[in-house]
């Protein structure tokens, strides 16, 4: 009787709000209007009843909660238990939670002021372990079922239907291993949509493997096409050496035809190379005899300089004077045609010049020549006896109305941009 006055009494607090913090001559007047504040004998009881319940205050509500807890769980393990016995099939369905118990027990007043939390829990601890069974064993049976199913090959389609076919399996003793005829129906649709997932899958599978077997041969031609290409530019380069060394060897005369060449390298393997085309072997033909031409120019050219530098030939020398300059030197005869000869010496010539009018000019700005108007003075006469020892002077002695016209055309070229 005690224990049960002292749990009303602590109800009391709890239910006027007395805490951890309460204080008992500050909350006195709060708790001691209430009846059940005199339920506790004597006034030092009830304080140290308060006092107890205030340092306690945490465990005891605490436990209060754990026990209200219990007690909901309890009624819920009732409530589903019951549930299993009344509503077992729904309960069985693939797709069923705990939100099923609002159909069942839409008004029921033990499930009010129970949270979803509590309700999940005591799910998985007395329903899931019934269907988890359930599934299990319907799993083995649906395995047997199949197994009855799939020695009929010709049902797994979209257009088979249960209900013209079940006849011929009803004296197989694997058809009754499913109950009820509503769940071998389910079963026979569900082998029906296996056998289609995985023949669409088998056929997904065959496509990516077709696809994954034509991009490995289409990267083998790529590697192969680019190994023959490879090979291709190296026999190429190979055999464009070895011509070339061919027709270095044989080929001196820069005037041979290539009908005349042909007589002379028809024999050599290397003229015969497959790795080049006729036309190119051709081109490459003719490209020696223009290097060929070019050397011999470059020859000659080289012997005039030669002599131009040493001062045996100037700025008005003619073809004449080189030719008695260079008549024991075989650079003269580097070009034999008297034609292409007197081109060559005629640019040459030019060049010359050019380059002689460049280092006057030159000459004139380092020496910080001041431009003149008249070849008659003494700025002229000055200008002469500073620069007249310099080469680039003298080259003009024997065109002096050059230098002179360079001479005085200098200020327009100095005020020039491109100076």
């Amino acid at each position: 009787e005690k224990e049960k006055n002292l749990k009303i009494f602590e109800k009391m607090l709890q239910e006027k709000g007395i805490n951890r913090f309460s204080q008992w001559d500050k909350d006195l007047p709060k708790i001691a209007i209430d009846p059940r504040f005199k339920i506790l004998g004597s006034f030092n009881e009830r304080k140290i009843a308060f006092e107890i319940f205030v340092k306690n205050y945490d465990f005891i509500i605490k436990a209060q909660k754990q026990a209200e807890r219990e007690a909901k769980q309890k009624i819920l393990t009732n409530i589903f238990e019951e549930a299993l016995n009344f509503h077992k099939y729904e309960l069985l369905n693939e797709n069923a939670n705990i939100l099923i118990f609002d159909k069942f027990y839409p008004n029921d007043e033990r499930l009010k002021n129970i949270d979803n939390k509590i309700k999940e829990q005591v799910w998985q601890l007395v329903i899931e372990p019934v269907r988890k069974k359930h599934f299990e064993e319907l799993k083995q049976k649906q395995k047997i079922f199949f197994e009855m199913l799939n020695e009929k090959s010709d049902i797994a389609t979209t257009s088979a239907n249960w209900q013209n076919i079940r006849y011929e399996f009803r004296k197989d003793s694997r058809y009754s291993i499913i109950k009820t005829p509503e769940e071998r129906e389910k079963a026979f649709k569900l082998f029906v949509k296996n056998k289609i997932e995985s023949y669409n899958e088998r056929k997904r599978e065959e496509a990516l493997r077709k696809e994954r077997e034509i991009e490995v041969q289409r990267k083998r031609e790529q590697e192969s096409a680019e190994l023959r290409r490879k090979r291709e530019t190296l026999e190429k380069s190979q055999a464009k050496i070895a011509l070339q060394s061919l027709y270095s060897e044989k080929i001196k005369d820069c005037t041979k035809s290539w009908r005349e060449a042909k007589e002379i390298l028809i024999n050599d393997p290397r003229f015969q190379t497959k790795a080049l085309t006729v036309p190119r072997i051709k081109e490459l033909y003719y490209e020696h005899i223009d290097n060929l031409q070019a050397n011999k120019f470059k020859d000659f050219k080289s012997g005039l300089i030669e002599y131009y530098d040493k001062g045996r030939l100037n700025l008005i020398s003619t073809i004449e004077d080189a030719e008695e300059c260079l008549a024991n030197d075989k650079r003269w005869f580097a070009i034999s045609n008297t034609t292409q000869r007197q081109e060559a010496f005629d640019d040459f010539m030019n060049e010359a010049l050019n380059k002689a009018k460049l280092e006057f000019l030159e000459l004139l700005r380092i020496s910080g020549i001041q431009p003149i108007k008249s070849i008659n003075g003494p700025e002229y006469e000055k200008i002469k006896s500073m620069l007249r020892g310099d080469q680039r002077w003298k080259q003009f002695d024997c065109l002096p109305q050059v230098r002179d016209k360079l001479l005085l055309s200098y200020a327009g070229i100095k005020n020039s941009k491109d100076y």
